[in-house]
């Protein structure tokens, strides 16, 4: 029986997001729970998508739309890394009430 890994999407890739990316594409195999499910790191939002490319991040993880990668049936757990009361308390409510687990550095 093969484990279904946990797809992950990262909202937010400014100084903290951008670290929380870089663990995911250089470290996800140690970054597993403790029961050996994988994580993959699904999808990034960030508003100013060509600062985070220059960053680093790989461009084919990148979107400008927050609100369709919580709503992504490709998502399981949502990391919130943008800071500020909105619209991060938004899109953590609708994930929540997607189901979805949440992780929220605010």
């Amino acid at each position: 029986m093969s484990v279904q890994p946990l797809r992950v999407g990262v909202i937010g890739a400014g100084t903290v997001g951008r670290e929380v990316v870089r663990a995911f594409l250089e470290r996800s195999p140690r970054l597993s729970p403790a029961d050996g499910t994988p994580l993959v790191l699904t999808a990034v939002a960030e508003k100013f998508t060509e600062r985070a490319i220059a960053g680093g991040i790989p461009a084919e993880l990148l979107t400008d739309a927050p609100a369709h990668l919580v709503a992504s049936d490709e998502v399981d757990i949502i990391v919130e890394t943008m800071g500020g009361a909105e619209p991060a308390h938004t899109l953590v409510a609708a994930a929540l009430a997607a189901g979805k687990s949440v992780v929220t550095a605010n």
